[in-house]
């Protein structure tokens, strides 16, 4: 059976169109699919919440038991800086002794007491 010029031409175009149509077809799977990723790591960053680090050093109290309490310190640390409330995330433990003990050179127990300190914060 011999096909006419034609009827060649018209098939290739055709199988022309169908690739064409599969290839857009695919092409708008991937975008789709490009489009819901990014949608997903925007709302992923969105729950991450506005928190902002703040660093400086506000003295923690010491609570009745002797033991710190930095949450007030925090949110101090926090405010200072603009923002709202907060939480500690690092802190550091240091003694404070007076200049006379140290220009003497000698400290006795009891002289420098033991301080704690929230160096930087989660603020909101």
């Amino acid at each position: 059976m011999n096909k006419s010029f034609g009827d060649v031409w018209r098939g290739a175009a055709r199988n022309s169109n169908e690739a064409a149509k599969a290839s857009n077809d695919a092409t708008s799977s991937l975008a789709k699919g490009a489009v819901d990723a990014a949608k997903d790591t925007a709302d992923a960053l969105g729950k991450l919440g506005t928190g902002r680090i703040a660093t400086g050093r506000e003295r923690c109290a010491t609570a009745a038991n002797g033991a710190p309490d930095c949450r007030l310190a925090a949110e101090r640390l926090c405010k200072s800086k603009g923002f709202g409330g907060g939480n500690s995330i690092e802190h550091e433990t240091f003694e404070k002794c007076p200049a006379l003990v140290l220009l003497r050179g000698n400290k006795k127990p009891g002289e420098c007491p033991i301080e704690h300190a929230v160096t930087r914060a989660m603020c909101q």
